[in-house]
């Protein structure tokens, strides 16, 4: 039995947690995964929201009404039909809110494999990519893991992000307006963007606007209420929060002094209306594994990988002060936390990792 997480498509406040899916038989050259760490946050939600339209769900098929939510995260190797592969090898990358997951690895390296399952050769290579790490030895490892688990996943997204932002000049731009500004991802941003030079303001909510600034990662916080407020200057705009009124309110405040509309996430998810015969540029969706292509072509992706990393290193040196991680067991934590995250009742200084170590629990 595989134990699953599943959520209806067509409406995400429904779930279910099941243990009726067969296994079935390992193919040959697949290795399955016992799934036993991962995180939960609000690109989780994104996830969902676009699940359809960026075929999200396709990646681990449950059924047409049901899919899946997709995580990052650790498991551990407890079948192997791989002479490369042994039982008990660390893998991190994209996973299945289920128990266990079979892969089909191809491009096999000391430190890295491409999985070739048919089913996900026609969507997006980089949800394809995992890592062989070591087993965590002590606390420091555990630590470790966990920030991998929260941040890499977003990190990867911001570093992205603010590399294609840079590439092309901020469209000339001079100052970047980052909305949900409190969101792991746009802090990922606004980190990236205090090593570019480019003046970066957060806006968010009257109720996180202290903790955005107490991060010291942003130049200027200004609420959702106040957009009149801000300097008319060339701008460019990173919504991560989906919210149709606010995006609207931005483009008729900057009009044609609005250089880029930069859409990544969908945080404010219930909220997501449509806005028509918007002033200035016009919103354009960032899909982060089409500028991670455009550099792995240019870097090679184990220079890419060593970018970035270090980069996210830098990030973890920022985040001390604030991060509070909360550890739960099971997959009945797993819809607790996905369901406060619909809500949007998650604190911002907060993270949730999910563990899977007596999965029927």
């Amino acid at each position: 039995k595989n134990q699953q997480f599943r959520i209806v498509k067509d409406d995400l406040t429904k779930t279910s947690i099941t243990s009726t899916t067969e296994l079935g038989e390992l193919a040959e050259r697949a290795i399955r995964f016992k799934i036993t760490r991962f995180s939960i946050t609000a690109n989780n939600i994104s996830y969902a929201v676009f699940g359809r339209a960026m075929q999200y769900w396709d990646f681990f098929p449950a059924s047409d009404s049901e899919g899946l939510l997709p995580v990052w995260g650790y498991g551990d190797i407890a079948e192997s039909n791989h002479d490369g592969f042994k039982v008990g090898e660390r893998v991190y990358g994209y996973l299945p809110s289920a128990e266990y997951v079979d892969l089909c690895p191809s491009k096999v390296a000391d430190g890295y494999f491409i999985d070739a399952s048919e089913h996900r050769q026609k969507l997006a290579g980089a949800y394809q990519y995992y890592l062989r790490v070591k087993q965590p030895q002590d606390e420091n490892d555990q630590r470790m893991e966990e920030l991998q688990c929260i941040f890499r996943p977003l990190f990867v997204t911001s570093w992205l992000a603010a590399d294609f932002l840079q590439d092309n000049a901020f469209f000339g731009g001079k100052q970047a307006l980052l909305a949900s500004a409190s969101s792991k991802t746009a802090l990922g941003i606004a980190h990236q963007l205090r090593q570019m030079n480019i003046r970066t303001i957060g806006l968010t909510s009257e109720s996180n606007a202290e903790f955005c600034r107490a991060t010291g990662l942003y130049d200027d916080i200004i609420k959702y209420t106040d957009v009149d407020q801000l300097p008319r200057d060339e701008t460019v705009y990173v919504d991560m929060s989906g919210n149709g009124k606010v995006l609207a309110a931005v483009h008729a405040h900057f009009e044609s002094q609005l250089k880029y509309c930069c859409m990544i996430g969908g945080t404010h998810w219930q909220k997501r209306e449509i806005q028509n015969n918007l002033a200035g540029a016009k919103p354009t969706f960032f899909f982060a594994p089409t500028q991670l292509a455009v550099r792995a072509k240019q870097w090679g992706m184990p220079e890419l990988e060593t970018r970035i990393q270090s980069s996210l290193l830098q990030f973890y040196k920022s985040i001390e002060s604030w991060l509070i991680v909360e550890s739960d067991d099971g997959f009945k934590a797993l819809e607790r936390g996905y369901l406060a995250l619909l809500e949007g009742a998650i604190s911002p200084s907060k993270a949730q990792v999910i563990t899977l170590s007596d999965a029927h629990s």
